[in-house]
Formats: C-alpha cells, structure tokens, sequence
C-alpha cells in the first residue's frame, strides 16, 4: 500500500495543518490558503519520496514529526512577518489583529486565573472536611467545585476561536461569583485567610471587605467578559476579507 493511503500518515499530515491553522488564523484568508497549500503540497511529495525510498510508515511519521519540530520557530517567524506586511498593507487589520489577540489573551487569563483559584480553594476544601477540621456546608463545597469546572472548561472553550462564544458563556458565572465565595470560604477553613480577612477588615473598617473586594473584582470582570463576548459575536452582515481573516 502507497504510504499516501496510510492512516499514519494522514494523522501525521493533520497535525501539521492543524499547526498551520493555528499560526495562520489572524491573517488573511488568501495567505492562509497559500500556505495550506505549500505544506499540502510539501508533504504529498515527501510520502511520494519516502514511498520510493522504501520507507515505512512510522519513519516517515518521524521524520515528518521531526521536521514540524524543528520548524516551528521558522512558522512563528514567518507569521511575525506575514503580520507586520498585512499592518503595512492595511493598517485597519494590522490593528484589528492586536486587539483580537489582546482580547484573547485577556479571557484565557482570567479563564486559568479562574481555574487555579477554585482548584486551590476546592482542595482545601475537602481538606478541611476530610480531616475534619471544620464543617463545611455541602452547599459551598458543591458549588466551589461546579464553578473550578466550569473555569476549566471555559478555559478551553475559549482557546478556540469557533467555541469563544460558548466559553465566555461557561466563565461568566465563576467570573461573578468565584471570588467572593473562595474568599468566604478560605476564611473559615484557612488560619492565613483568617489572618488577611482580618487585617482587610482592620485597615477598611469595614467588615467583610475583602469579600466585597472580590465581589466588586468580579463584577467589573464580568463586564469585561460581556464585552469581550460582544466583540467576538459573529457578524450579521459580510465584512471585508481582512477583518474576518483578523477574527479567524
């Protein structure tokens, strides 16, 4: 069998266009689609080569794995470029672009913020009920693990430009809620929340104002995320090629 009709093969050839499609999702359609091509194109003729030179399946996986390895600072570099011609060529998508990719890099911060902050809490959590140090009300316990899951998956889901949407919909309520019941939460389980409660409560005069401290952080977070959300809403009407290619 000719190494193109292998499964091996085709898998391998997809994770390197999936590569692809990853450092060409903020260009323009028609320099993605080149590129596609070219590495399309590139690996038909190394599975030809390869057939010939009698390889067998899993060398070629290798090798092809090898060059994609070895390659990718090269991809990175091209894409830096390919970016700042599209800036010099149309300065309306070169800034499109940074704010898409600063937008993002916003909701996937605050999604892993999000992540460690109930993972770290839920674990002390059932800590504290396992060695019974404290009781703790099931209800918290429940509700500190649905919202770690829910960062987890918005998280992810916001890695993905297709699944932004959704992602923003899953961090929303850790984005409003998580904050405040970690901190009410660590300060019951926790001598150190304790301690810190304690002195924001000293300094504020004002009890409890560490937890309206994350209440007010949460809220203003879940604003930014409403807007975020807002500017990746897919578009009602055809926009130029450059912006898609800017919100790709």
């Amino acid at each position: 069998m000719s190494l193109l009709h292998t499964r091996t093969f085709n898998t391998t050839a997809h994770w390197v266009l999936a590569w692809c499609a990853q450092y060409t999702r903020d260009l323009p359609e028609e320099v993605a689609a080149a590129r596609r091509d070219e590495l399309a194109s590139d690996l038909h003729e190394h599975a030809l080569w390869a057939d010939e030179a009698g390889w067998s399946a899993g060398r070629l996986r290798r090798d092809i794995v090898r060059r994609l390895v070895t390659g990718s600072i090269h991809d990175v570099t091209w894409r830096a470029h390919q970016l700042g011609r599209s800036a010099l060529a149309d300065p309306r998508h070169g800034k499109t672009v940074r704010t898409a990719q600063r937008i993002t890099s916003w909701m996937l911060a605050l999604g892993v913020t999000l992540t460690v902050l109930g993972g770290y809490t839920y674990a002390r959590i059932i800590r504290a009920i396992i060695i019974d140090d404290l009781r703790v009300p099931p209800l918290m316990a429940m509700l500190v693990g649905v919202l770690a899951v829910l960062s987890l998956v918005g998280t992810a889901l916001t890695a993905r430009r297709r699944t932004r949407i959704v992602g923003a919909v899953a961090l929303a309520p850790p984005t409003l809620l998580l904050g405040y019941v970690a901190v009410e939460s660590l300060s019951l389980i926790s001598a150190t929340g304790v301690q810190i409660a304690f002195w924001a409560d000293h300094l504020t005069a004002t009890a409890g104002s560490l937890g309206l401290l994350a209440a007010g952080v949460g809220i203003s977070s879940l604003l930014g995320l409403v807007a975020a959300a807002i500017w990746w809403w897919p578009p009602t009407t055809s926009m130029p090629a450059t912006e898609a290619g800017a919100e790709s």
